[in-house]
């Protein structure tokens, strides 16, 4: 993956690319996993890349201002194990119902009832097993390094 310190053309800026996710549940903590590994490969230096766990306050307030974001999430879509699907931000947040119960209220929820009027997009990374266990599975681990590079061409793609 190459260093990509801006966009092309420079009209995409402000973005902030946020990690979200339960390191004590396996797989869905890969989306932290994901943003520290870019930042640890320095990929991305003019983006803002936070390991936002699941504080859904600190995420809302590292998105204050902000004109772009990319989440990084683990999902459950029916797709094949470790695949990345590419989702509209705008269209997720315009399809979620409002949710009033705590039971059913993620990070998702708190960015719609924010009425966040950004641009962006989710990469969903299909999760491969979700229970009471620190670290990704063995599953996620063996692939996680092709996962880092897919999600990476889609951020460029992004700022292109």
């Amino acid at each position: 993956m190459k260093q990509v310190a801006a966009s092309g053309n420079n009209t995409i800026k402000n973005v902030v690319v946020l990690g979200i996710g339960n390191r004590l549940m396996e797989d869905d903590g890969v989306g932290n996993d994901i943003v520290e590994e870019l930042k640890r490969r320095k990929a991305f230096p003019s983006l803002r890349l936070i390991a936002g766990e699941t504080d859904a306050d600190y995420c809302l307030d590292e998105l204050e201002g902000a004109d772009h974001a990319i989440l990084i999430d683990a999902a459950f879509m029916g797709e094949e194990p470790c695949s990345v699907s590419v989702l509209s931000l705008k269209n997720i947040l315009e399809e979620l119902p409002f949710s009033r119960s705590s039971h059913h209220f993620d990070f998702l929820h708190a960015l719609k009832q924010q009425n966040y009027k950004g641009d962006g997009m989710l990469l969903a990374v299909e999760a491969c097993s979700v229970r009471y266990h620190y670290g990704l599975s063995s599953q996620m681990e063996a692939q996680f390094n092709r996962i880092v590079d897919e999600i990476g061409k889609h951020i460029e793609n992004y700022l292109e």
